[in-house]
């Protein structure tokens, strides 16, 4: 499932929606703005913005991060790397979850 599901608009719009999305989206992690207000600019639903991110980055290339104030073009490589540890810390974070269910389950008695 992706954006398109939840999306309240036609294909064309979608795609004029996604152009709006990058408009708005400022560069610099400094400039970062919250999903709620690019879904001002759009319009599009707040929920569709962040189901658009992915598909911006995967179909145009652009290098969008987030933080907890929003989204932002990355443009300098401490910005990368700061995404890429973001996602490092939520890798180990979920393996962490996934080992701790599994261990939980294990010492329930299932018969």
């Amino acid at each position: 499932m992706n954006y398109k599901d939840y999306a309240e608009s036609d294909e064309l719009s979608i795609e004029e929606s996604k152009l709006k999305v990058l408009q708005a989206i400022p560069e610099g992690r400094e400039n970062a703005i919250p999903g709620g207000e690019i879904a001002e600019h759009v319009p599009q639903k707040p929920t569709t913005i962040y189901d658009m991110i992915p598909e911006l980055r995967r179909e145009y290339g652009v290098p969008v991060g987030s933080c907890t104030d929003g989204y932002f073009i990355v443009v300098a490589p401490d910005e990368l790397e700061t995404q890429i540890e973001r996602y490092d810390s939520q890798i180990e974070t979920a393996q962490q979850h996934k080992q701790e269910l599994v261990k939980a389950f294990n010492q329930t008695n299932h018969e």
